[in-house]
């Protein structure tokens, strides 16, 4: 299956840096999309779309942030909108690329693609899925008071290498009996809407505004599958994206996304 390849607004990473106080160096440690590559977004040359998509999820923003808001010069792509929003590509995963989507996913859904299994199976993707479940409670909740850095107790970080090694022995285990684990990642946006009185500070007087909620859950999708497959499309529910800037409506409009207003 070909890459598909676009190109970001120029200058569209810097400016989001800037909003969320973060240098390269600290977007490219909460992506894991090196710094070279940063670069090259930053400067509107193409990219991988799951690159920029990456990108996206780890800054939780929607893909549409990068999107140039016209197209005026022929050198920038503007960024599909077919079939393909809704879809995403699972991926077969190791133990070392399952726990990096673990690290900052809020929720993990699952799915079993095989028609029949015995019980020994079904024992190991029962004990599998407890492991996964300790290990991303480990990364996502154990560890948040370190997030960035590395855990200052030993026992801490020897209790998470055993929770990774279960994990890779069961991947192993179920290697053996031809089954293979599929992920990926993406963000889900919910939205809720409400009417507040803000103030006009021109006049000291008070107006009704409606306020757009936006937060974002970082999902990652499992799937148990016949060894063999690779990669699998899986069609998932992405809610309701923000915007990038807020629209001029009458009355005025608020967006805030992940607690920060959007102006």
């Amino acid at each position: 299956m070909a890459k598909v390849k676009v190109r970001a607004k120029p200058g569209a990473l810097s400016d989001l840096l800037k909003r969320k106080a973060m240098t390269q160096v600290d977007a490219a440690e909460a992506t894991r999309v090196d710094r070279k590559t940063l670069a090259k977004i930053e400067r509107g040359e193409e990219v991988k779309r799951e690159t920029l998509q990456k990108l996206a999820n780890g800054l939780r923003v929607p893909l549409s942030f990068f999107e140039p808001p016209e197209l005026t010069e022929p050198s920038v792509i503007k960024l599909e909108k077919d079939d393909e929003r809704g879809l995403i590509m699972l991926r077969e995963l190791d133990a070392e690329g399952l726990a990096a989507l673990l690290t900052t996913a809020d929720r993990v859904h699952w799915h079993l693609n095989l028609q029949i299994v015995d019980d020994e199976v079904r024992r190991l993707l029962e004990e599998y899925e407890q492991a996964v479940q300790q290990l991303h409670e480990y990364l996502k909740f154990e560890c948040i008071e370190f997030k960035g850095s590395v855990p200052s107790s030993l026992r801490l970080q020897l209790a998470g290498l055993k929770k990774a090694q279960v994990v890779a022995t069961l991947m192993g285990r179920l290697a053996e009996h031809r089954i293979a684990i599929l992920g990926a990642e993406y963000l889900r946006w919910d939205v809720s809407k409400l009417e507040e009185l803000i103030p006009q500070w021109e006049n000291s007087k008070h107006q009704w505004c409606d306020v757009h909620m936006y937060k974002s859950t970082q999902i990652v999708e499992l799937s148990i599958e016949k060894y063999g497959a690779r990669t699998r499309r899986e069609p998932v529910f992405m809610g309701s994206e923000p915007p990038k800037v807020t629209p001029e409506t009458d009355p005025p409009t608020m967006i805030v996304v992940d607690g920060e207003v959007i102006f």
